[in-house]
């Protein structure tokens, strides 16, 4: 009840200050991801850093009261949209408001109701840890132009129990420049001067396919035999990442599980192999001819082959149209012209 009542009284303190600030210049509000609330109501300035066009009109927003503080230990998240409606609520014209930053602000509950009033509570460790990680990857992030970073912050117990009963708003400061490795950061607090050292291990992340089983030369690749893993090794520039760019593939190779897919070892599947003798169909207009012929080359959807006549007397160039099926160039063209297709088609496998 004590807070309820400190609640409505700043709600009523705050449509005053705030009647001025609606005709100002407008102001920026940047939500940061993590808030740690500390008095008997949430106000603006413990989720948000606010420029405006003068020190009033600053001061003003930042101690705009928004609800409550949750329970102690307690944690709920307020969206942009959640914001903009408590601060209607509150009597701030937030038509001036820029909303900038987070998208949604998680907020912990730090005091707990006694008979003589409040008295601080230091946050959880996990939810420190939690919040420097998310803070980590965002300073990298920003710094580097590297969106994909893994960060482990293991143990130091007592350095992040520290950290959660610093008074707030905190400041995070990483090491320059940013490199993936051990990285040490420093937490501190303006108001207090307090500091608490911290270090981190940091890797660059990337997505790459991979086989989840070993699959054999020839194998036609499905579903269940790839997946998509995170790793902090580099990929080649040939590395497939979704599953579809492999499923119904061919293996050109031997693809041990565990090893990174990459393009040259997967080719469309083979519908015809060398040796075999196949129908050759030649059209010309209307009119339309078939016959059969030796595949000297396996070929693939698509692919130019080189053909042999039954009595081996004659040769000629036919592209693959289906399974066990050829069909002749229109252009007539000599098999020789295409001698060294067979060739380059095995580079490239």
């Amino acid at each position: 009840m004590i807070f309820r009542r400190a609640y409505w009284k700043q709600i009523a303190a705050a449509a005053t200050l705030l009647a001025w600030c609606a005709e100002s210049t407008a102001a920026t509000v940047a939500l940061r991801q993590q808030a740690y609330a500390s008095g008997a109501v949430i106000l603006l300035g413990d989720l948000a850093d606010v420029s405006a066009a003068n020190d009033f009109q600053r001061d003003a927003l930042i101690t705009a009261p928004l609800m409550p503080v949750p329970a102690a230990g307690a944690r709920l998240f307020l969206t942009k949209d959640d914001i903009r409606t408590r601060l209607l609520a509150s009597g701030v014209d937030t038509r001036n408001l820029r909303f900038t930053g987070a998208l949604r602000v998680s907020i912990n509950g730090g005091r707990s109701e006694t008979a003589g009033g409040s008295a601080p509570r230091e946050q959880p460790v996990e939810s420190v840890r939690d919040a420097i990680i998310e803070e980590v990857r965002r300073d990298l992030a920003t710094r580097t132009g590297f969106d994909r970073w893994r960060v482990e912050l293991a143990g130091q117990e007592k350095s992040l129990a520290k950290i959660g009963a610093l008074a707030r708003p905190l400041v995070v400061t990483g090491p320059v420049p940013p490199r993936p490795g051990r990285l040490s950061y420093r937490v501190s607090s303006p108001e207090s001067g307090d500091q608490v050292q911290l270090y981190v291990r940091a890797d660059r992340s990337y997505d790459v396919l991979v086989a989840v089983r070993p699959i054999r030369q020839g194998d036609v690749v499905r579903a269940a035999d790839v997946a998509t893993i995170e790793t902090d090794r580099r990929p080649s520039a040939r590395a497939l990442v979704d599953t579809n760019d492999a499923v119904g593939l061919e293996a050109t190779r031997s693809i041990p599980e565990g090893t990174m897919v990459v393009q040259s070892s997967l080719r469309a599947p083979l519908l015809v192999h060398r040796g075999d003798v196949v129908p050759v169909v030649a059209r010309a207009g209307t009119i339309l001819v078939r016959t059969t012929g030796v595949a000297q080359q396996d070929g693939a959807m698509g692919e130019l082959v080189k053909v042999e006549t039954a009595d081996g007397e004659s040769a000629f160039v036919a592209r693959v149209s289906g399974y066990r099926k050829l069909e002749v160039l229109a252009t007539g063209a000599r098999a020789a012209e295409y001698a060294g297709l067979r060739d380059e088609r095995e580079r490239l496998r």
